[in-house]
């Protein structure tokens, strides 16, 4: 397993000039002001300001971060051109017929103009529940919500709170720009956390995601507490392709504030300016391809078990990661990162001469260093790996169990199969942002193919016919919310591109599940040695009652190229929701009476897949409507891939067997 964690340093003390009619706070109004004058007026108070860093002068504020807002004509995002009010729309069996799971904000009177206040328009977007009602304190899997945000700059004088069950996305092809307001009273702009959960510390926040969104903070005073989103969740949440934005020299903003949860992924994000890039807490979390400039600390580690930090980029930083801060923080690897311009990649406690598992282990793997920096310091400032051009691996921490190494240096052989330019190849969840809207399928209103998700119906004959139709044609199969039962295994074959919408639930019951001694697959995504291409995301896999033959998902083919055959923000649950008679059948304390499926997810020796972020959660308990759980999945993941497998960013719980076996696999 790798974890990784990332630090860098400025080369040289860094001066703030102003130079601008006005100082201090007022800088914001300034703005403000010049905002309301069009590109002149930016071009006025973006070059107004500017701070010399290692001899070089630059812009505080690059004007090509704030153009996003601008553009006038985009194209139209394929998933706002569907139909989300009539046969095609998404329902929550649970909810009623009434009730909206898609929302655009324009809907709610957002205006997106930079000067209208559109708080009250964002925040009723994500809480309407229908009928006047709210979803503040939702229940996690009945009422979901998918909140679009088309482009434009939506300015924020209170601080957003998201809920449960919600995904938040911004058109790809111009992304949204949240923005305070120059008298934004709050700390945080955006809260990740539902507070239904408040008291659990962020570990029962699930079912959260945003993408496609710009946070700008760069109005506010740049040595003000500020924090752009804060991110205390759980398992099954994400964040991906956003960018944040903050004042450089800042000694008060935070890009992303993870002091608590317990999440698996946070990828591709762009953060610039401000005094912490990312500060984190969480029990354990990849980050992947996150790019960090001009933060004075890229990642601040405040505690913690374990954490990754993967392809990332640190440029013009004065830290690259913190861990001194992070008390009993377990380990941190740095994995096929690069520091540029920047001090130290990792300042870090030695832990050498504690007892016990003496934690704060730190792994560096394949790290690309230009700069005339040490690349990891002690607390104390002294050199723990002097400065090279490139670091192979070296660790600090225990090799082995017992077998503590004070900066041991090593050769880690990578399989070719696995890796791109030299780094374990990775893949950004598409947005398929090119396509035109024909080239997007509604599964629900495709004729003579009739589907419901409505949590009782068979899908499964339609929803077959419908794939290989859409495989045949190149088209992506867009599935609205809602509970699709399958009696018979859904086949998904080569050619195929499933988009969900907040999750759309795909649930085997019946017969063909219910031997353990042949299962068979709920979902089987190619048959044995079919190439080709098959990218699922948004989408939950479960079993609507209990199927002790039932194996959820089954991979078995793979693409011409990694990626090919993909899952991104997919999850495979068992119990624990009220989808699923499993959530009430359960309280047996003999699991004996509760074999609920034979297993999550099989990739067979045929397959090669890239999973990212995929949470297998076999329940252990109720997140709402049932009692207790007593149940027994029997298996987690089983690998017996002979191909390239990339597992970036998964979590396997509370199965019977075993949460992760890899049987025979190779490459």
């Amino acid at each position: 397993m790798h974890l990784i964690f990332y630090t860098s340093v400025f080369t040289s003390l860094t001066f703030f000039i102003l130079i601008s009619p006005s100082l201090g706070s007022a800088q914001g109004l300034f703005q403000e002001i010049a905002s309301g004058l069009g590109n002149a007026g930016r071009a006025l108070y973006y070059h107004s300001k500017l701070i010399i860093g290692g001899g070089q002068q630059r812009p505080l504020i690059d004007p090509s971060h704030h153009d996003e807002a601008q553009k006038s004509t985009a194209t139209p995002y394929w998933l706002d051109q569907q139909d989300h009010n009539g046969a095609g729309r998404g329902y929550a069996p649970f909810a009623g017929s009434d009730y909206p799971v898609y929302r655009n904000v324009k809907s709610y009177s957002a205006a997106g103009d930079g000067s209208t206040d559109d708080t009250s328009a964002l925040q009723n977007a994500i809480n309407d529940a229908g009928n006047g009602a709210s979803r503040y304190q939702n229940e996690v899997s009945t009422r979901p919500a998918l909140v679009f945000v088309p482009g434009g700059t939506y300015k924020i004088t209170k601080k957003l709170d998201m809920r449960l069950n919600t995904i938040l996305v911004g058109d790809p092809n111009d992304r949204p720009v949240f923005r305070p307001s120059f008298d934004f009273k709050d700390e945080t702009l955006i809260d990740g956390e539902d507070y239904a959960t408040h008291g659990t510390y962020g570990t029962t926040n699930f079912f959260t995601a945003i993408k496609n969104i710009v946070i700008d903070t760069t109005i506010l005073d740049k040595d003000r507490s500020t924090i752009a989103l804060r991110w205390g969740i759980a398992q099954a949440c994400h964040l991906t392709n956003i960018k944040i934005q903050m004042p450089n020299d800042s000694r008060g903003h935070t890009g992303i504030a993870m002091t608590q949860g317990s999440t698996i992924a946070v990828t591709d994000i762009s953060i610039e300016g401000g005094a912490v890039g990312i500060k984190n807490g969480n029990q354990q979390v990849l980050f992947k391809n996150i790019s960090f400039k001009y933060c004075t600390t890229a990642l601040a580690q405040t505690g913690g078990f374990s954490a990754v930090l993967q392809g990332a980029r640190i440029d013009t930083c004065a830290i690259g990661v913190d861990t001194t801060g992070a008390g009993q923080l377990g380990s941190l690897v740095i994995l096929d990162s690069t520091s540029v311009n920047s001090g130290p990649v990792v300042k870090f406690r030695d832990s050498s001469h504690d007892g016990g598992d003496r934690n704060q282990q730190i792994i560096i793997e394949n790290l690309d260093f230009n700069g005339h920096n040490p690349i990891a310091i002690g607390a104390d400032g002294s050199t723990k790996l002097a400065n090279t051009n490139n670091v192979e691996t070296w660790i600090w921490g225990n090799v082995s169990p017992g077998t503590y190494q004070t900066g041991k240096t090593l050769t880690t052989d990578r399989s070719p199969g696995l890796l791109s330019n030299d780094k374990f190849f990775t893949m950004r969840q598409p947005t398929y942002q090119q396509y035109d809207n024909d080239k997007v399928v509604n599964v629900k209103v495709v004729n003579d193919h009739p589907v419901r998700g409505d949590g009782n119906t068979d899908d499964s004959p339609s929803l077959n016919a419908i794939l290989a139709q859409n495989a045949a044609d190149g088209k992506l199969s867009y599935f609205p919310y809602g509970v699709y039962i399958v009696k018979t295994t859904l086949y998904v074959p080569p050619g195929t591109r499933i988009v969900g919408e907040a999750w759309s639930v795909i649930s085997g019951i019946g017969s063909a599940f219910g031997d353990r001694y042949n299962p068979s697959p709920v979902v089987m995504v190619g048959k044995p040695g079919e190439t080709g291409i098959a990218q699922i995301q948004d989408i939950r896999f479960t079993v609507a009652d209990i199927a002790p033959g039932a194996i959820i998902l089954q991979v078995n083919m793979a693409g011409s190229n990694p990626g090919d055959v993909g899952f991104w923000n997919t999850h495979v649950t068992v119990g624990g929701m009220a989808d699923s008679n499993v959530n009430v059948a359960c309280g047996d304390p003999n699991t004996a009476s509760c074999l609920a499926a034979f297993a999550m997810v099989h990739l067979t020796s045929s397959s090669s897949a890239y999973i990212e972020n995929m949470w297998g959660w076999t329940a252990d308990h109720s997140l709402e409507r049932g009692g207790r759980q007593n149940i027994a999945t029997g298996r987690g993941l089983l690998v017996e891939a002979t191909k390239g497998t990339w597992l970036t960013g998964t979590g396997f719980e509370h199965n019977t067997l075993y949460g992760y076996n890899l049987h025979h696999a190779q490459n």
